[in-house]
C-alpha cells in the first residue's frame, strides 16, 4: 500500500466559483456547448463510426462538454442520486467531490490508493458543515480488494480520471460488481488513454510534436525525454509518478467495453473524445502515422483520447 500523503496540495482550497464562472462559463457549458456537441456529434460520427466496433452516443471534438457538471446530471437522469450511496474511485484529493453534493445522495464515500488524509479532512470538515444531511467518508484501500466493505453497499460506483491508471481493471470491475445494489450503476470518465496523443500523461506537455514519444520511442531514448523535464516531483501533476509506478491499463477503446461486458455490465451510454492535437499530428506527420498504425488494433485508437461510460449491472449471468 502506497503511504504519500506527501502528495498533498499544502495549499489546498475548497473549490469555489469566481464570479466569472458562475455568471459565464456555467451558462457557456449548459446551453452553448450542447448545441456544438450535437452538431460536431453527427459530423464526427459519420467519419469515424464505421471504424470502431461498439455503439457510441455522443463524439467529442476535445474536452468541450465533457465537463463534470453534465456527467453529473447524466449520472442523475439514469439514477436519480437523491438519498443514494456513492462511492467515489480514485477519488485523490476529493476536489471533485463536492459536485455531487447538490444532488443530495444519502452518502458518499472517497476511496484511494494514495493517502491524502490532510486534504481529506478539510473537505471532510467543509462538506459536513454545508451539506449536513448527506455523510462523507475516505479511506484508503486497494480498489481491486475492498473486503471491508459488504455487497451491495452502494447505487452507484463513480470514478473520474481512473480507469486508464487501472493495472488490473477486470479485477477492479469485479469487486465493483459485487459492492453495486440491484440496477445499481457504474460511471466512469477517463483518459488520455494509453495509445492517444500524451497517453502517458507527459508526452506532449513539452512540445504537441512529442505527443506520441511514449509509442514512438525505443526505451533508451523514451528514458532520457521524461528525464528531461528534470527532478521527478512525485506529485499527481506529474505524469511521471504514474509511469514510475506502472499505473497504467494499456487499453484501447474496444478493450474498456469488452473487460466492462465480461465483468457483467450492460451498457446505457459511451461517449467518446477525438483529440484535435492527434488529428492534426497523424495528418503533419505520414511516416510515424504509418509507425503508429502498426502498433494498435484500430487506427482510431490513435485519436480517442478520452472515454465516457455508464453501465448498469446485468443480472442475468
Amino acid at each position: 500500500m502506497l503511504q504519500l500523503d506527501d502528495l498533498t496540495p499544502l495549499n489546498f482550497e475548497i473549490p469555489s466559483e469566481s464570479f466569472i464562472e458562475s455568471s459565464i462559463k456555467k451558462p457557456i457549458r449548459r446551453y452553448v456547448y450542447p448545441l456544438y456537441n450535437c452538431l460536431t456529434s453527427h459530423l464526427l460520427a459519420k467519419r469515424y463510426r464505421e471504424t470502431i466496433p461498439f455503439r457510441v452516443d455522443r463524439w467529442l471534438w476535445g474536452q468541450r462538454g465533457s465537463d463534470y457538471e453534465r456527467h453529473r446530471r447524466r449520472v442523475n437522469r439514469y439514477l436519480p442520486l437523491a438519498g443514494k450511496d456513492i462511492l467515489i474511485a480514485g477519488c485523490g484529493t476529493g476536489q471533485d467531490i463536492p459536485t455531487w453534493f447538490p444532488y443530495a445522495p444519502r452518502s458518499v464515500t472517497g476511496i484511494d490508493l494514495f493517502n491524502y488524509q490532510t486534504a481529506w479532512t478539510i473537505l471532510q470538515q467543509h462538506l459536513s458543515r454545508v451539506f449536513p444531511d448527506t455523510a462523507i467518508m475516505f479511506a484508503q484501500r486497494d480498489l481491486a480488494c475492498l473486503n471491508g466493505y459488504a455487497d451491495e453497499t452502494f447505487d452507484v460506483i463513480a470514478s473520474d480520471a481512473l480507469f486508464e491508471h487501472l493495472s488490473d481493471l477486470s479485477s477492479v470491475l469485479k469487486e465493483f460488481r459485487r459492492l453495486l445494489r440491484k440496477d445499481g450503476l457504474l460511471y466512469a470518465t477517463f483518459g488520455p488513454l494509453w495509445y492517444s496523443w500524451g497517453g502517458d500523461h507527459i508526452s506532449g506537455s513539452d512540445d504537441p510534436r512529442h505527443g506520441y514519444n511514449h509509442l514512438l520511442l525505443k526505451q533508451k531514448d523514451y528514458h532520457e525525454y521524461l528525464n528531461s523535464f528534470g527532478m521527478l516531483e512525485h506529485s499527481a501533476h506529474d505524469g511521471r509518478t504514474w509511469i514510475k509506478e506502472g499505473l497504467f491499463s494499456y487499453l484501447s477503446p474496444s478493450d474498456y467495453c469488452r473487460k466492462l461486458e465480461e465483468s457483467g455490465y450492460e451498457r446505457l451510454f459511451t461517449s467518446l473524445i477525438i483529440d484535435p492535437r492527434a488529428v492534426k499530428f497523424l495528418k503533419m506527420n505520414v511516416q510515424e502515422r504509418h509507425r503508429l498504425e502498426r502498433i494498435v488494433a484500430q487506427a482510431t485508437d490513435l485519436l480517442v483520447t478520452g472515454m465516457t461510460v455508464i453501465y448498469k449491472v446485468r443480472r442475468n449471468i
